[in-house]
């Protein structure tokens, strides 16, 4: 009789106890993180070849206190090794815990493999060797509360790992947290009623393939070639054959069966092609079927019945972005799976409750898991006959949280008092909502009929799940009020921008589009950049100078995508002069002045440091915008520039360039930035922040502060 403890992952102890209750146990302790069971060779051999659930199945060799390094290394130097594996054998000796005396799981490591050399040396004329690549015997060590346990390990490595996956997508699901979601939704009662499952975020099909196993009783580590006990002195191989021909025998009647119809959907043609292979591999191909499609082309397929179990390891954001991002996709995800799949089943994991909020479905069961180093959530829900389909809950008319109604409230308010406004204004672009209510720290900006949500970063007095949820409500009143769909918005997290993060590219969607501002047509794009490409709030600033630009020579220092640039050429300057760092929006710019027609040769863009540049330059300009970024960094120069700091240069050499009676705007976004007071005595310097405001931006003095300086 031997003494085993058969680890899992946390929260499915109460599963693995009962999974292993089947296996012939003579007893059977449920512990933290596992079970300790007493049993023979079968019991070992057949938690090895059929948990689905277990991590690894450990045989106790021996368990003591320990106070000290010694008492550890005396322990493991009295076990009789030979009697587990030859003395020339590779090992590996995986360490966990500490306490005072062994406070590294390296040096607990390191002292019972000093204690296994000795022994074998004084027992033999060999030694082992370190080895981690599938050794000969893996020792693994625990230690807690000043004790001790030491194991041979006869799984060898984890057994999740089934030995048929040699490739898989991104975010993946270990095979035995995928059978712990199973089990969890009652897919063994649901399976021998030949109930069909689909995962519509399947990947490369893991639950999928758990799924057939579990329907079909296949042993799960029928096809490893790997396994710990192999080379293990103790070893009966003539019972492990027998039981291996059983397991074989079992696979070839379950496949053999009538089975529930599985299918996995995925937007992800790679990973749909990994999945694919591995079912032609694993010849599950007849039985599991796998396609490449989304979301919005994903509905019950003809010959699945009317009740059935959907189960998914659904995708969920680690960064706060990303979560918001993912609101859209829950929401649809459930309001395809009201309008499609009512009397059906719903069972999916995930780390963010805001998302389940999302749906507005309420679970009838949920279960801690872990998934990695992320604490999730396991939510089983029912979906009732009577669920609202899809036409019942468009955006204008689905039922608003209060914060969400809030929210709407202010954005139908906003755009009231703005609509006198922008009855004069030939523009298609404008900032409806900008942190109005502190609580919901947001911009909202409209671009002809698509809208940029760009979040501020929360206060360290709100927790992480409000800020999250708080936003979903923004969300869900913008999709009320402007009745528009998820394409139409896209999500930004605004924070502090160090370094060069104002030129970091977030997406390459490229998905450009044109819009219009008085004479002026730009391309601006909402997922790939920090910025649209169009600072809205600099929008009087550009009216003003195109308003003076004719047959006048202007330069624009940081120009950034050239916006104001296009308007003055557009206003009849003479020739324009665009000076910018970054190849990104010089190539912007470009296509800006192509769009409004106007030829590249007279209106000019210059890629080159603004500080250096501006330092060799001799020509005189009749205009001047001098806006720059707050702090830069590049790899391109060796510059470093803080505007508070070096303002008073900048604007110097800015006025060096200036033609006699012509006009310096200088410009900028930082909140604190004060204008050195000798500068006044200098020049003549006039503060016209508020004229640079329009009423979309009314409520936000600080977005930036603009100078007009002459000479």
């Amino acid at each position: 009789m031997y003494t085993f403890f058969i680890s899992c992952a946390p929260y499915i102890e109460d599963l693995l106890e009962a999974e292993l209750e089947t296996f012939d146990p003579e007893t059977l302790k449920r512990s933290h993180l596992g079970v300790i069971a007493t049993g023979d060779l079968a019991f070992a051999y057949r938690a090895c070849l059929w948990s689905r659930l277990a991590n690894r199945v450990l045989l106790l060799l021996d368990k003591k206190p320990v106070n000290s390094a010694e008492d550890l290394y005396h322990l493991c130097l009295n076990i009789n090794w030979l009697a587990h594996f030859e003395a020339d054998s590779h090992i590996w000796i995986n360490f966990n815990g500490q306490n005072r005396a062994i406070n590294h799981t390296r040096f607990g490591a390191q002292k019972i493999k000093d204690a296994i050399v000795d022994y074998m040396r004084a027992n033999s004329n060999c030694r082992p060797s370190i080895n981690k690549n599938k050794p000969d015997a893996t020792i693994a060590a625990y230690l807690k509360n000043n004790e001790v346990s030491i194991f041979l390990d006869l799984s060898g490595e984890s057994l999740h790992k089934r030995g048929f996956r040699t490739a898989q997508g991104a975010a993946p699901i270990k095979e035995n947290l995928a059978a712990a979601m199973l089990y969890r939704a009652k897919w063994p009662e649901l399976s021998q009623k030949n109930i069909p499952l689909v995962d519509p975020f399947c990947g490369s099909g893991t639950l999928l393939i758990e799924a057939l196993m579990i329907a079909a009783n296949i042993a799960p580590g029928l096809m490893r070639d790997y396994y710990g006990f192999t080379t293990w002195k103790q070893h009966n191989d003539n019972l492990w054959q027998q039981l291996l021909t059983d397991a074989k025998h079992h696979r070839e009647q379950g496949l053999a069966k009538t089975l529930p119809v599985i299918y996995g959907y995925d937007t992800d043609a790679y990973v749909v092609n990994i999945a694919n292979t591995i079912l032609q591999e694993t010849k599950f191909k007849d039985y599991i079927t796998i396609t490449t499609a989304d979301l919005n082309h994903w509905q019950p397929e003809k010959n699945i019945e009317k009740t059935g179990l959907i189960i998914s390891n659904s995708p969920y954001g680690e960064r706060l972005s990303d979560v918001n991002s993912l609101a859209f996709l829950y929401r649809q995800f459930a309001e395809k799976v009201k309008t499609y799949f009512r009397g059906w089943q719903l069972a999916f994991i995930t780390s963010e409750a805001s998302l389940v909020k999302a749906m507005g479905l309420a679970p009838d069961k949920k279960y801690k898991f872990k998934n990695g180093n992320l604490d999730c959530q396991f939510y089983c829900f029912s979906i009732y006959q009577n669920a609202a389909p899809k036409h019942q809950s468009t955006p204008q008319n689905k039922v608003l949280s209060s914060g969400a109604e809030m929210v709407a409230n202010r954005i139908k308010k906003n755009l009231k008092r703005l609509k006198p406004w922008l009855k004069k204004q030939a523009i298609n672009c404008y900032r409806v909502y900008d942190a109005d209510m502190p609580e919901y720290a947001v911009a909202i900006d409209y671009y002809d009929g698509k809208f940029l949500i760009q979040e501020y970063a929360a206060p360290k007095t709100i927790s992480p799940e409000k800020a999250k949820e708080r936003f979903m409500e923004t969300l869900f009143a913008v999709e009320s009020v402007f009745d528009c769909s998820e394409k139409a918005i896209f999500i930004k997290q605004r924070m502090q921008q160090k370094n060069k993060q104002q030129y970091q590219r977030l997406d390459d969607a490229k998905q450009f589009f044109e819009v219009q501002e008085y004479l002026a047509k730009f391309w601006v794009n909402l997922s790939d950049y920090l910025d649209s490409g169009l600072f809205l709030d600099h929008r009087p600033l550009r009216r003003e100078i195109a308003t003076q630009a004719s047959g006048k020579n202007f330069l624009n220092l940081f120009c950034y995508t050239a916006s104001v640039s296009v308007h003055a050429a557009l206003g009849g300057a003479k020739s324009t002069t665009s000076v910018d760092l970054s190849p990104t929006y010089l190539n912007w710019a470009e296509k800006n002045f192509i769009l409004n027609q106007l030829n590249t040769k007279q209106n000019q863009l210059i890629q080159a440091d603004c500080v250096s540049w501006l330092e060799n330059h001799q020509k005189k300009y009749d205009l001047v915008l001098l806006d720059p970024p707050t702090f830069s960094n590049s790899k391109r120069t060796e510059t470093i520039l803080d505007i508070q700091r070096d303002h008073v240069a900048l604007i110097k050499q800015a006025m060096r360039v200036l033609a006699p009676k012509g006009i310096l705007y200088f410009s900028n976004n930082f909140r604190r930035f004060q204008l050195d007071e000798n500068l006044t005595q200098l020049y003549n310097i006039t503060e016209i922040t508020q004229s640079t405001l329009d009423p979309d931006f009314s409520r936000n003095e600080k977005i930036h502060r603009c100078w007009k300086i002459t000479q």
